[in-house]
């Protein structure tokens, strides 16, 4: 009987590599259940020029996926759904990165991800086990697996799982699994290994993914009927914050400690369940959990007073920038923001007052907060503003800017004859803009900085895609035109 890599993709190393590639369909698990509509909505299809893999959204931003699926970094498409044939790409891939150190499988280093060039905010993230809660996994524990790979008709490409327990967990870092009967097969590499955080050992009935799918023990080629190996998704959490410098452990420092965030909540409870919806808008996946306090007290023990910090790095102010023959400048607009040891940044706003016109905003609910801006000719002011998850904030002063012109000198609030009121955006318990405004210090300005998703308080839906994303241009067509886009009188 012959262990295999899982994947579809031609992998030299791993034996009938070439026999995979050319007779097992393109993406099931052996012995498993067809899974519901927006079931398991975190497992993915990966798929390559090479084949196809699953993987996990462990992140908004982060998929977990199997190094040998994503040899020497090549590009993966992500696409979620039920189906490879109908999933969806809710965001393109950034880049992938294999670990640099895997060999073979069974050493229990076959682990990578790939990075989303944009945030997914409608996909309830299972994160990776952590700190404590790894106590969970022990011979016998349950654990589910969940793929798109080729099942025991040799059909693949249908999302599907099952429930076995754990066999063994090897010194080198895999969780073994299989009965014969039900396992994981081929397409199923990358995907992940689910544990419950049962309440009855002191957990709250939350999943989290314990494992990546590596190998499995073939007869032959597409037929699984033997153990399989999982390398140990914790493995991989130094490797994924290092090369990506995004957090992936929301309730757990780089150590393993307990140190919970904004994130440190709204884990699935059921993700089995699925229901109503689809991956473009989205999808009911039943109850989610409270803040955690798994190993330790949750976030909220703490109270948050204390408004983040906040610096605008370009523009300086008071500065005139040249337009080019289409009559307008590229500008950077950037910043950084930190909550220290608060609930941590909700949102960076920026809030763009043209001379003569009406303010926009847009906001950004992850770093970096950068805007890359097309702007006519014209005079503008810039503000913005950090709110963090407690509702606390920080504005920065009006920023003047000429394009073409030189820099107005009256911000908005301001009349040539000196009134009074600028806008007071430090922050109220609700996470507005306070009171004022900003233009004679008369009534509320129109302003939720909280952070969420759809910049004018509509329900964002999909995937938190209505306010653009950092990078995005903000012409003037934009500027007037972009329904997310709040809209202000400046006087």
């Amino acid at each position: 009987m012959q262990r295999l890599a899982l994947s579809l993709v031609l992998l030299p190393a791993v034996a009938h590599a070439d026999t995979l590639t050319t007779t097992v369909p393109e993406p099931q698990i052996y012995g498993g259940e067809e899974t519901e509509q927006c079931a398991w909505p975190s497992v993915v299809y990966l798929s390559t020029n090479g084949g196809a893999c699953t993987g996990a959204l462990v992140h908004p931003q982060i998929v977990l996926t199997a190094a040998h699926c994503v040899p020497g970094d090549v590009s993966a498409d992500v696409r979620f759904g039920e189906n490879a044939s109908t999933a969806t790409q809710l965001a393109a891939t950034e880049y992938c990165r294999a670990n640099p150190g895997f060999g073979n499988t069974g050493e229990g280093d076959d682990y990578a991800f790939c990075k989303l060039a944009t945030p997914i905010d409608n996909i309830p993230i299972i994160p990776i086990v952590a700190g404590c809660e790894e106590s969970v996994l022990n011979p016998g524990t349950e654990i589910t697996h969940v793929g798109f790979g080729v099942d025991e008709n040799g059909d693949s490409g249908r999302k599907k799982f099952v429930a076995l327990d754990v066999s063994t967990i090897t010194p080198s870092g895999e969780i073994i699994t299989g009965n014969g009967v039900e396992t994981i097969c081929s397409g199923d590499s990358g995907g992940p290994v689910m544990v419950r955080l049962p309440a009855a050992q002191g957990g709250d009935d939350t999943w989290r993914v314990a494992g990546i799918h590596s190998w499995a023990q073939m007869s032959s080629p597409g037929e699984c009927n033997g153990a399989a190996g999982s390398t140990l998704a914790s493995s991989a959490i130094a490797f994924i914050e290092q090369e990506s410098g995004i957090d992936v452990t929301p309730c757990f420092d780089v150590d393993g400690g307990w140190q919970p965030t904004w994130g440190c909540q709204g884990f699935p409870i059921d993700p089995a369940a699925g229901g109503e919806g689809s991956y473009n808008a989205m999808c009911a996946t039943g109850p989610l959990g409270e803040f955690s306090s798994v190993c330790g007290e949750p976030l909220t023990a703490t109270p948050d007073t204390e408004p983040p910090s906040l610096e605008v790095l370009s523009p300086t102010g008071d500065q005139m920038f040249e337009v080019g023959g289409a009559q307008q400048a590229d500008l950077l607009i950037e910043a950084e923001a930190s909550d220290g040891d608060g609930w941590g940044v909700a949102s960076v706003e920026l809030i763009i007052a043209p001379v003569d016109g009406d303010m926009v905003s847009q906001s950004l609910t992850y770093p970096p907060y950068r805007w890359n801006t097309m702007f006519p000719a014209g005079g503008y002011n810039l503000r913005l503003v950090a709110t963090d998850n407690a509702g606390n904030a920080t504005q920065s002063e009006w920023i003047a800017i000429g394009v073409g012109v030189e820099a107005p000198t009256n911000p908005p609030g301001e009349d040539t004859g000196g009134s009074e009121g600028e806008a007071d955006t430090s922050g109220g318990d609700d996470g507005t803009t306070g009171e004022g405004d900003g233009t004679t210090g008369e009534g509320p300005i129109d302003g939720d900085t909280s952070g969420g998703a759809a910049a004018d308080g509509e329900d964002a839906g999909g995937c938190g895609c209505a306010t653009p994303r950092g990078n995005a241009p903000l012409g003037l067509l934009t500027l007037v035109g972009v329904a997310a886009l709040r809209r202000r009188r400046a006087r």
